[in-house]
């Protein structure tokens, strides 16, 4: 699946693939061999050797000059404020269709951020005072009101 996803958005006008992983560890070590740091990345909250969350914290750390999107099966809402939180750019299922993949990552890329409909109404009205269950990542990085209202 990763091969095919690759091929498809390396035909797309503008996209190029620096290189894929299938672990967090495998990201870190492949993003530290680049020379220039990629426009986008992807990632999913499920990787072999941990999750998605642990790649996410390592980020944060560093001065990274990419976008982040988040792909994955665990697509909810309640996740959705923390993902804004760990600064995703975009946090979208894994059944999304390539060809809007391929909107959002343009969109990510010209806007900076890509939001449903959906996902701004659930913001607006998402009060979590607590990081969803199941998440491993700290919630020292709470969205204020203010920011929450701006997105």
């Amino acid at each position: 699946l990763v091969k095919l996803m690759e091929d498809y958005l390396n035909s797309q006008s503008g996209m190029s693939i620096c290189f894929t992983a299938n672990s967090g560890n495998e990201f870190l070590i492949g993003l530290s061999k680049l020379e220039t740091p990629p426009d986008v990345v992807m990632l999913d909250l499920r990787m072999k050797d941990g999750d998605g969350i642990d790649v996410l914290e390592r980020l944060i750390n560093k001065e990274v000059g990419f976008k982040k999107i988040i792909i994955s099966s665990l697509y909810s809402s309640s996740y959705l404020e923390y993902m804004l939180k760990m600064g995703v750019n975009a946090f979208i299922p894994k059944d999304t269709d390539k060809e809007v993949l391929v909107t959002i990552i343009r969109e990510v890329m010209n806007n900076g951020h890509f939001f449903t409909e959906e996902q701004i109404n659930s913001l607006k009205n998402l009060q979590l005072t607590k990081r969803p269950d199941g998440l491993a990542a700290s919630t020292k990085n709470k969205l204020s009101e203010r920011e929450i209202l701006m997105i």
